[in-house]
Order: structure tokens, then sequence, then C-alpha cells
């Protein structure tokens, strides 16, 4: 096996799952903070519940207001998109790997800590 074939096959195996989670995550983020913000329309926020006892509990302070969801959603997937990048950019250096998953880590844990 040739050194490129192995370093190739090496990179693709260390970053191929964060990109992937990243990237997917970012893009299903961005597409629900559009779908609950621009392009909402009044019978999806109703179901939503946004501000209900039951919706803040389970899902914390972005249920308060659609505004507030639109937001943390956009700002997540912005996030995570970035991270991707980072990621996608860490066959030029090794440093961008590793902030590609040191962000991908912070974001996961910011947003997701409060509801363990």
């Amino acid at each position: 096996m040739k050194a490129a074939h192995k370093s190739s096959a090496k990179w693709l195996l260390v970053v191929m799952p964060g990109l992937v989670l990243a990237a997917v995550a970012g893009l299903l983020l961005c597409v629900e903070a559009l779908r609950l913000g621009p392009l909402a329309t009044p019978e999806l926020v109703a179901s939503y519940h946004f501000g209900s006892e039951s919706m803040v509990g389970e899902g914390g302070w972005p249920y308060l207001s659609q505004s507030m969801y639109v937001v943390s959603s956009g700002l997540e997937g912005a996030a995570l998109l970035v991270c991707a990048l980072a990621l996608a950019l860490g066959r030029r250096r090794a440093s961008w790997l590793v902030s590609g998953y040191v962000g991908l880590a912070v974001v996961l844990v910011a947003v997701y800590w409060p509801l363990l």
C-alpha cells in the first residue's frame, strides 16, 4: 500500500465521523431555523407550543418563544458548520483538525449539557 493511500485512509477515518456529525447537524439546525423563522406557517408555529410549561420544561429556554428558538437554532447550526469547515481543512494543518473537534465538543456540551 502506498504511503499516500495510507495517509488518505487514516485522514478519512479520523475526520469523517466529526465532519459528518457537524455538517449534518449544522444543516438540520439551519433548516429548522429557516422553517420556523422566515418560512414559518401559523400551523407549524402553533404545533411547537412555544412558551408552554411542558415545552420549556423539556426543551429549556429556547422554547420560551419562537424568536428565541430560531436564533438559538441558527447560531448552533452556524457554529457546527464552522466546526465542519475546520475539520475539512484539517488535511492541511493538524491545528485545524484539533480546532474542529474542540469546537464540536464545546457546541455539543453547551447545547445539550442543560438537558441532561
